[in-house]
C-alpha cells in the first residue's frame, strides 16, 4: 500500500466549525475547459460522399479546476461543531457528509506544498509527508464522494456518554473514499 498524507477539509457554520482529516492515497488536479462541437454539414449531394464535414469550436469559457482525491477517512481527533473529540471512521464519515459536504457554501480544502526547489526529492517526500495542513489552502466546492467499505472490516464500537446513554455502533475502522472537489466556486447568500 503506497504511502498516505493527510489532506483536511473545513467548514465553519453557525454552531461551530467542523474540521476533518483524510488520508489521501492519490490526489489529481486537472482544469477542463469545455468546448462545445458544432458540425457543419456538407450541403452538396454530390459532395457529400467526398468531402467530410467540417466541425466548428464554441468556447463556452466553462473553466473547470478540479481535484480528485482517493484515499480513506478513519479514527481521529477531530473538531466537529467548534469541540475537539476522538471519532470512529463512521463518526467521521457522517461529519464530513453531514457538516462539511451537504450544507451549501463554500469548503476550505488543506493540503500539502512541496518545499522551495533546490532540494533533492528524498527530502521533498519527507518535507510533504511532515508538514503542517496550512501548506496550502484552496476553496472548493464538492461534486461527488464514493465511500466503500467492507463487511470483513467492520467491529462494534462501544460509546459510554456523559448522559449515562452508552450505545454500541458497528462500523469499518476505516471508509475508503473517492472525491471530486471543484476550486474557484463561490456561491451567493
Amino acid at each position: 500500500m503506497p504511502a498516505s498524507a493527510l489532506v483536511y477539509l473545513e467548514k465553519s457554520e453557525v454552531g461551530g466549525q467542523t474540521k476533518i482529516a483524510i488520508e489521501v492515497q492519490r490526489i489529481e488536479e486537472f482544469i477542463e475547459n469545455r468546448l462545445i462541437k458544432i458540425p457543419i454539414p456538407v450541403v452538396s449531394k454530390t459532395s457529400q460522399n467526398t468531402i467530410s464535414a467540417e466541425i466548428k469550436y464554441k468556447d463556452i469559457k466553462r473553466m473547470n479546476y478540479a481535484f480528485t482525491i482517493e484515499g480513506f477517512i478513519a479514527e481521529q481527533t477531530a473538531t466537529v461543531k467548534g469541540t475537539s473529540q476522538l471519532i470512529t471512521a463512521i463518526q467521521a464519515k457522517n461529519a464530513l457528509i453531514y457538516y462539511v459536504l451537504f450544507p451549501y457554501g463554500d469548503i476550505n480544502f488543506y493540503w500539502r506544498g512541496l518545499p522551495a526547489s533546490g532540494v533533492n526529492p528524498g527530502s521533498a517526500l519527507s518535507a510533504l509527508l511532515d508538514a503542517t495542513d496550512t501548506d496550502r489552502k484552496t476553496t472548493v466546492a464538492f461534486e461527488k464522494v464514493q465511500f466503500r467499505d467492507s463487511p470483513g472490516t467492520r467491529k462494534d464500537f462501544f460509546y459510554r456518554l456523559i448522559n449515562g446513554y452508552d450505545f454500541n455502533e458497528t462500523g469499518p475502522k476505516r471508509y475508503d473514499f473517492s472525491l471530486t472537489l471543484i476550486k474557484g466556486v463561490t456561491f451567493e447568500t
